[in-house]
């Protein structure tokens, strides 16, 4: 039985249809569903537990959702997904071409990001926290010329302090400032991004920045593709996950005071493709802190690093299995270093 949130979720989905969806009049769209049913087994051997466990769960990659044409000028789309076991709202946007750009309005992937990375383990983690820079779909204003983008985006106003994350002495006055640009060629493509975000915490002030640059080449079969970032209290803008409890890299409020965090970090593949059925991809990242006078931690800097190899498996038109093993470890005494073996399943209709 659906508990409230989900029959919320599915009442929302509905009516999107019929509203939306309908075959006359002025909402009459060429809507295109997909959808994607996806498991993850996976057996992870941990240090700190001395322990081997064995995990099998449903991707919160797994979704459903739609992209929806309703003119030459007019188009939208919405994404459901599965984290923690229930229907969560992942994208909802709907965008107008206006001629020299466009506007777009809702929830989506933001700017700043350049994904790189297909590792399966930890819900698609995609070397995310741990060398790529992944804010994931933030509510936002969006306006596109070309191959620049300009964003006003949600801003998290979260520092860390004993206890955890906190926002409750924060105060928020402007939106979250994302931008970027893309180059292309034939074999070769590189972006350029970066987001700005400030806030008071106790009637301090907090300044979130970033830089991400990422390139690739392809060469026949053959892909390499980079991205290296640096900026300071980048947990405002995105997750860094440092010491295997997520989040980490938050401006620290500790004696009163605000104390920067710096942090920086660099992800590598390679991806070859033997033929339609069979590819083979390897993934290395890397993420460093720096607390600066901060005594929050135990020290004054932190890293992990993470580095895997899979090879996705067509079976046939959207059936596809990813064997995986790979790393993640978190380096300093006492933090976790995880070794994992298994795949994902997964079939897309």
């Amino acid at each position: 039985m659906m508990n409230l949130k989900q029959r919320v979720n599915y009442l929302v989905i509905v009516a999107a249809i019929l509203i939306l969806g309908g075959t006359g009049g002025a909402f009459a769209a060429d809507w295109q569903f997909y959808g994607t049913a996806s498991v993850n087994t996976f057996l992870v051997d941990s240090d700190v537990d001395d322990t081997t466990q064995y995990t099998q769960q449903l991707n919160p990659g797994a979704n459903i959702g739609a992209e929806v044409q309703v003119s030459d000028t007019l188009s939208g789309g919405f994404e459901y997904g599965t984290e923690n076991g229930s229907a969560n709202v992942v994208a909802l946007y709907g965008e107008w071409d206006f001629g020299s750009g466009s506007l777009l309005v809702g929830q989506a992937e933001v700017p700043v990001y350049q994904g790189i990375s297909g590792q399966v383990y930890d819900d698609d983690r995609a070397l995310d926290g741990i060398g790529e820079f992944n804010p994931g779909e933030r509510a936002m204003i969006r306006l596109t010329f070309g191959n620049f983008q300009v964003a006003a985006v949600e801003t998290d106003a979260r520092i860390s302090r004993a206890g955890g994350p906190d926002d409750s002495l924060s105060e928020v006055k402007a939106p979250t400032v994302h931008a970027r640009y893309d180059f292309s060629a034939q074999a070769f493509d590189a972006a350029v991004s970066g987001a700005v975000s400030a806030f008071d915490y106790d009637d301090k002030s907090v300044t979130s920045c970033v830089a991400v640059a990422a390139i690739g080449a392809n060469i026949n079969r053959f892909r390499l593709a980079a991205q290296g970032w640096i900026g300071r209290n980048v947990a405002n803008l995105a997750p860094v996950d440092s010491r295997g409890q997520g989040e980490d890299g938050f401006a620290i409020y500790e004696g009163g005071a605000i104390h920067d965090v710096d942090a920086w970090g660099v992800a590598l593949v390679a991806q070859v493709v033997f033929n339609d059925a069979l590819s083979m991809e390897a993934g290395y990242g890397h993420v460093d802190l720096d607390y600066g006078n901060a005594t929050l931690f135990a020290s004054d800097t932190d890293e992990a690093q993470s580095y895997y190899l899979n090879m996705p498996v067509t079976l046939a038109e959207g059936v596809q299995i990813v064997p995986e093993i790979g790393v993640i470890d978190y380096n300093e005494s006492g933090q976790d270093k995880n070794t994992y073996a298994g795949a994902k399943w997964q079939i897309e209709f």
